[in-house]
């Protein structure tokens, strides 16, 4: 098979990790690849262990940038990559000999634009496997709804996507979940997406890596507005299943308010509580709001107070 797959690699302050994760690629078992090694300014030796693979191994390309940010890291990726496929791989993580073969075989079966498999949470005790289930082929309009609190989630990494996909999209820089704020564009260009039950992807569960630290007061923002952004695109291109995606936002805004309730003042959450509320009216009518939700919309203030005084009994 004469397929090109482009791996994309972002690369920042991981250099307990990098080898393992480069290692893995380059024993995968279609060799037809290329490896795009992207060091987005890491101020430890991640730059050095780079160039020394790309000075090993004509397949691996190697990118230095100043640090800009992992959606940066993976545009700047994208912009120089050549394959037929795309796939995408944290530079903590590591992949199974068959990642590649696997996800390329069932795209090729299924003539699918995207597939999505599973993966293993990787924990210092123990391993979880997260698997899909059965396997399933998506319509275009059945992965988007799928994508609201369904069997498909917003990571970059557990997929294989047709690299014309990415001609009009790119990850927003500056912008933390910007699975969130992407996928969603890809799925729209695809005409089928497929789910695939196979694990090949090892996710490395860190306590110091950025999702596994308490969550910022902008992180949680960045989230909140990407899930707007989502639903906002939702509306105007899909307006006829919009409202199933409804009680996801729901549920996704509550989460970032309730991380929000970690930081003294309001002025953090301003904009994003404002934008809620005035969602929050226009959809009252369509969702069964919880007590606590109902009383957000009522009386924000309150509504935080008695969160900060739960989380001070709990400590």
């Amino acid at each position: 098979m004469n397929v090109l797959i482009s791996i994309i690699v972002p690369i920042y302050k991981v250099e307990r990790y990098l080898r393992h994760c480069v290692d893995s690629l380059l024993s995968q078992d279609y060799q037809h690849i290329e490896i795009i090694l992207v060091d987005d300014g890491s101020p430890d030796s991640c730059g050095k262990m780079v160039d020394e693979y790309a000075a090993k191994d004509e397949r691996i390309l190697a990118i230095h940038q100043q640090n800009a940010g992992l959606s940066a890291a993976r545009n700047a990726g994208i912009k120089v990559a050549k394959g037929d496929y795309f796939m995408f791989v944290d530079s903590d993580d590591f992949v199974d000999t068959n990642f590649c073969s696997y996800a390329l075989q069932k795209a090729i079966d299924t003539d699918s634009d995207i597939v999505v498999f599973g993966y293993r949470d990787i924990y210092t005790d123990r391993v979880e496997e997260q698997s899909v289930g059965k396997e399933y082929k998506f319509s275009r309009k059945e992965a988007l709804l799928e994508l609201h609190g369904g069997r498909l989630l917003s990571f970059a990494w557990n997929k294989i996507y047709k690299s014309s996909l990415f001609k009009t999209v790119r990850y927003p820089n500056g912008r933390l979940y910007e699975d969130i704020a992407t996928t969603y564009l890809l799925f729209d260009k695809a005409n089928t997406i497929y789910l695939a039950s196979g694990i090949t992807y090892n996710y490395l569960k860190r306590s110091d890596s950025i999702l596994g630290k308490k969550m910022k007061a902008k992180d949680a923002i960045d989230w909140y507005f990407a899930v707007r952004q989502r639903y906002d695109f939702m509306k105007q291109n899909y307006s006829e299943i919009v409202q199933k995606t409804i009680p996801n936002v729901i549920d996704s805004t509550m989460f970032c308010l309730n991380n929000l309730c970690n930081y003294s003042g309001y002025q953090q959450q301003k904009k994003a509580m404002v934008d809620f509320l005035l969602f929050f009216k226009q959809n009252e009518d369509i969702v069964q709001f919880s007590f606590y939700q109902r009383l957000l919309f009522l009386s924000p203030h309150l509504y935080f107070f008695i969160r900060h005084i739960k989380r001070k009994l709990k400590k």
